[in-house]
């Protein structure tokens, strides 16, 4: 932590502000992350399931595996045709048909900048209505 702020300071020449994570928060984070992964390969076989009613659970772990993927390449903003091309070779692999696994992977990408979408703007009014009332 001290390294980082020192490493910062000398970069930006104002000291930032960087939350000092425990052990103790860092397992609250922990289980609040595995509980966002999990929430995201639930959404995602419902999602595919939606689609296609033999779309099994197996199937649904891509969806985290191709998340982790797209943020590792950097060479492509947010991951753009890294996801959906893993999500529909995986989807091949496992045998489902090009056509409808290329279908759910263009569609979860839009699914799921939907729901950033609506995450950001839920979060904008809130602070909206924080401001206003106090």
């Amino acid at each position: 932590h001290k390294l980082l702020l020192w490493m910062l300071l000398k970069l930006m020449k104002k000291p930032p502000v960087l939350p000092l994570i425990t052990v103790r928060n860092g397992f609250k984070l922990s289980l609040f992350n595995v509980l966002l992964w999990v929430s995201w390969t639930l959404a995602f076989y419902f999602f595919g399931r939606s689609i296609e009613d033999s779309f099994s659970i197996n199937l649904a772990f891509v969806f985290p595996i191709s998340v982790v993927y797209g943020v590792l390449a950097i060479f492509m903003p947010g991951g753009i045709g890294v996801r959906e091309g893993i999500i529909t070779a995986y989807l091949v692999m496992s045998g489902v048909e090009l056509e409808l696994a290329a279908t759910i992977s263009v569609l979860s990408r839009i699914w799921f900048v939907l729901g950033e979408i609506f995450i950001f703007l839920l979060a904008f009014v809130l602070n909206l209505r924080k401001e206003t009332n106090g």
